[in-house]
């Protein structure tokens, strides 16, 4: 579990690590599920590792695939769990969290699942304080995987009630921490998520011309693009500095992106969600910001609005309640684009 940015390239990011570092190190009778959210890009993975590397004993980090049974492999390799071993599991436990579902894959998971519980239990005697579960990316399991995610917060809130063990779900801002907010298991989460945001400018300067030598013009000029979403800065930077590309080509790229999640979103002219799209566009340049009630009252519709979310094109922060353009780039893409921006299609 090494975080992808190199430690000579990584910015320290004091709060959010500290804030981290509290759970991950927790007193013996913690008892609340947490969930940490940020944009895509924002750096998310790569503090979480760091902080779990750094606290090292106790903290167990699992990435979440979309697949069901790849996320079954993915927490039995992390706790270093075999199929070969047969791990009995009660019924009734097996009725209380996930109901009655006869899947092929429910045996499995349990026998993990139990084995983990076990291990929890003991860790916790032996050291004084629960464990830590990490799952990464639990947004992958909004579409295919509603169910485990329910299950999951479920699992969580039981863990929490009977304080054997922190269950930590990391996911980008979105429809999940809002499906999760909607359920009567929220009530054993920490009510306010962490919250991974940008880098600032000055961060991303520090980031770009000092740790990867990237001459001052330049980097400006990425940071006028790209603000502070430490993912891209990294990608991008490094194509310049090491292939050599010209920053005309990167924002060609990035600007391509950003009109392919404009295209998902079918917020294109000609496109079934262009008008409704445009309303939230102008109401953003308008005002930075509009709050999440306002944004379902002018869609008027539930699954568009989930849509529209999904997209990478508008982000939801439930901590603040508020919908913003999902990055910097999709601001200067939108600026770029008068159709997007005009209001003729209303006259």
């Amino acid at each position: 579990m090494e975080p992808d940015v190199m430690q000579k390239q990584l910015i320290y990011r004091k709060v959010v690590i500290k804030k981290l570092r509290q759970i991950f190190e927790p007193i013996p009778d913690h008892s609340s599920y947490h969930i940490v959210i940020g944009n895509h890009g924002t750096g998310k993975t790569t503090v979480v590792q760091q902080c779990a590397r750094d606290v090292g004993k106790g903290v167990i980090y699992v990435d979440v695939p979309p697949v069901l049974d790849n996320f079954i492999d993915n927490l039995a390799k992390a706790i270093g769990y075999s199929f070969k071993e047969y791990v009995s599991y009660s019924e009734s436990f097996k009725q209380k969290i996930l109901g009655n579902s006869e899947s092929a894959e429910q045996p499995r998971f349990f026998r993990v699942l139990n084995a983990f519980e076990r291990g929890a239990r003991k860790y916790k005697a032996n050291n004084g304080k629960p464990p830590v579960l990490i799952l990464d990316n639990i947004n992958k399991l909004s579409q295919d995987n509603v169910k485990l995610l329910k299950d999951l917060q479920n699992i969580a809130k039981l863990y929490a009630d009977q304080r054997s063990c922190i269950i930590v779900f990391v996911n980008s801002e979105g429809t999940v921490p809002r499906m999760m907010m909607q359920r009567s298991s929220w009530s054993r989460s920490d009510q306010e998520p962490i919250v991974i945001g940008d880098l600032t400018n000055n961060e991303a300067y520090i980031y770009l011309h000092e740790k990867l030598g990237i001459e001052k013009k330049v980097t400006n000029q990425l940071i006028q693009l790209l603000g502070g979403q430490i993912r891209d800065l990294k990608t991008y930077g490094n194509k310049i500095k090491n292939e050599g590309v010209t920053f005309e080509a990167i924002r060609k790229i990035v600007l391509s992106t950003i009109n392919h999640n404009f295209h998902q979103a079918q917020m294109i002219k000609g496109e079934r969600n262009h008008i409704i799209g445009k309303i939230i566009v102008q109401e953003l340049v308008k005002n930075k910001k509009i709050y999440f009630d306002t944004f379902i009252e002018l869609i008027n519709n539930e699954q568009i609005a989930d849509e529209l979310l999904q997209a990478n094109v508008f982000s939801y922060n439930p901590e603040s309640n508020i919908i913003t353009f999902q990055s910097q780039a999709t601001e200067v893409f939108v600026k770029e684009n008068p159709e997007l921006k005009s209001r003729e299609v209303f006259s």
